[in-house]
């Protein structure tokens, strides 16, 4: 636990139209006093659906409630196979909306660095791939 609470990572339900903005809690402190900030590309019907979810996790530079949890999926099998599962109503995954993101932005590499560094919010998972796309 830190000053800022539990060690997490969470997404900002209300900011752009083609970007989320996410913030990482815990140590390291990359360009935050409570860790991380950073913003990714994301297309408008997450954005959209983002915007619809109720915020449940207060943001530790504000404390002003604006945010819902994250985690970041990495598959064993398939190396730098990496998703984003956001938690609320689902969208494209039971338990909410699920984004592929590629490991080759330096925004992307600085959230799985420091989710690997922190140790939180990190799932390593078996198996497939879950697929956001519609076959």
């Amino acid at each position: 636990m830190t000053e800022y609470g539990q060690p997490r990572l969470q997404v900002r339900c209300q900011f752009d139209t083609n970007r989320i903005h996410v913030q990482g809690v815990g140590e390291p402190t990359v360009n935050r006093k409570y860790g991380l900030a950073i913003e990714l590309r994301a297309p408008p019907q997450l954005t959209e659906w983002l915007s619809e979810q109720e915020p449940t996790l207060s943001s530790p530079a504000s404390g002003t409630m604006l945010y819902a949890p994250m985690s970041v999926l990495s598959y064993i099998e398939h190396e730098g196979s990496v998703q984003l599962l956001i938690e609320g109503a689902e969208l494209n995954h039971p338990s909410g909306a699920m984004l592929d993101i590629s490991d080759d932005s330096v925004a992307v590499q600085t959230l799985i660095d420091f989710v690997k560094e922190s140790k939180s919010s990190l799932t390593l998972q078996d198996g497939d791939v879950f697929t956001t796309q519609e076959e």
